[in-house]
């Protein structure tokens, strides 16, 4: 049984999320959602670690919240392949506020504090409509 539980790790994906410390629109809360799981939200300067065991397309939605006047939505599209680290960093723009990265130039800010530490839901997996 615990040689499973390594196997099942050693195979999990993640995506890490970093919203950048701007001024822009800064008071607004982003909220985040991978496909099918529920949704957080990320303030300036503040990271996310989600793990998933998922393998294939995941659509990520990121929204401007708590009022902001002009909401953005944005979507992209990610493929994840098995035990491999993404980057998905949040900018407060007003198009195309998902910008994914093969490795940020400093990696403490998205890994050392993060806000939350998210895994896909075992009872609700990640299921695409392709």
């Amino acid at each position: 049984m615990l040689f499973a539980s390594v196997i099942s790790k050693a195979q999990q994906s993640t995506i890490w999320f970093y919203r950048s410390n701007t001024w822009v629109a800064s008071w607004c809360g982003m909220q985040i959602k991978i496909s099918n799981q529920k949704p957080f939200v990320l303030y300036n300067d503040q990271s996310a670690k989600f793990n998933l065991n998922y393998n294939g397309k995941v659509a990520i939605t990121a929204m401007m919240t708590d009022g902001c006047v002009g909401t953005v939505t944005s979507e992209e599209w990610l493929v994840v392949e098995p035990g491999k680290e993404y980057f998905v960093e949040l900018k407060n723009k007003s198009k195309n506020i998902i910008n994914i990265i093969a490795q940020p130039k400093s990696v403490e800010k998205w890994t050392s504090e993060p806000k939350y530490f998210l895994e896909e839901d075992k009872k609700y997996p990640i299921k695409t409509n392709e």
